[in-house]
This record gives C-alpha cells, structure tokens and sequence, in this order.
C-alpha cells in the first residue's frame, strides 16, 4: 500500500512522499533523531529508476544511516502501481528504508541533471539579484554517500564542511580520507 502525502495543493503532482507501509518509517531530511545535527541542515539523494537495483539498494541503506529519503523526479512509467513496485522492490532488502520522494522541483531547483546525486546544504541562504538561495553543494557520482561527504569536506563553505563531517561521524567514519 502507498500513501500519498499531498505538500501544496496547487502541486499535489510535483511533491508526492511514497511510504510502503510496514516497509518505510519516517521520512524527514535533516536528522529528525539526531540533535547534533543543525535542523536546517539538509541532505538530498537523487536517484533514478534507471539505475541498476543493487545500486538503488546501497543508496537506500546509505541514505537510512543519515535518515533521509531518495529523491525521484517522477513517477516510474507514469505509473503509481509500477512506482510502488519499484519501491518495494528496493525495501525488499532494505527493512528500515526511510522512503522516497518524488520531487521534481528539487531536481530543478538543485540543477540536477544526471544521477546518482548527492546535494548537501546547510538550508541558509545566500542572496544576490534579490532572490535568495540556500548554500549547497553538489556531488555526482555513484561511489556512495560516504564518498560524496568526503567530497563536500573539500568545499570552500567551512559550513558545508562541518555538516559533511557530522554526517561522516555519524556513518562510522571519524577521520579524513
């Protein structure tokens, strides 16, 4: 069974949160059980049906260890019943899967143009021509989110890189690669 959680009215087809009932819990970015963490501070996994399904298995693992849900642009086939399979089908090895999203509007807005993606933000925003946009770097690749954080330690906002080495801290890794 799928819930259908709907954001914005106006957008109940841009923003919809998958829960596969007994198979995803909690869906919130930002470390809902995990007070170090800043609440602001936002990690996004963007990920594709068209990724291979062991691939999409180590990401949702990766991405339950730093409580957040994979982000998809849209529906797999332009179908709810064959996104739900899909769903399963990565739940299925993965119990504690902390869900996924489809949310085209933060593929936009994050300029996501290929995947596996990993954006980390600290949700505080920079403003410039009178429009504000939040801090945020973004990293391509399919070596896993510990690699991606390990990136993002070399970024030039000090802010980033603390946020990458709490959440490294968090996985297990306490040192520099």
């Amino acid at each position: 069974m799928l819930c259908f959680l709907r954001r914005y009215s106006v957008a109940f087809t841009k923003r919809i949160l998958l829960c596969a009932i007994g198979v995803v819990g909690c869906c919130y970015a930002a470390a809902a059980t995990d007070t170090a963490l800043d609440s602001r501070v936002l990690v996004h996994v963007f990920v594709s049906s068209s990724m291979p399904l062991e691939s999409l298995r180590r990401w949702s693992m990766q991405a339950n260890t730093v409580h957040v849900p994979l982000l998809c642009q849209g529906f797999v086939q332009e179908s709810a019943q064959k996104t739900h399979s899909f769903v399963m089908q990565i739940g299925a090895h993965t119990p504690t899967l902390n869900g996924m999203m489809i949310d085209p509007l933060a593929f936009e807005a994050y300029h996501i143009d290929q995947v596996p993606a990993v954006v980390v933000t600290t949700g505080s925003s920079l403003c410039r021509e009178g429009r504000c946009h939040p801090e945020f770097q973004v990293v391509y690749g399919d070596g896993g989110l510990p690699a991606a954080f390990f990136a993002v330690q070399k970024a030039e906002n000090s802010a980033l890189r603390a946020i990458a080495t709490q959440l490294l801290s968090r996985m297990g890794y306490d040192h520099e690669k």
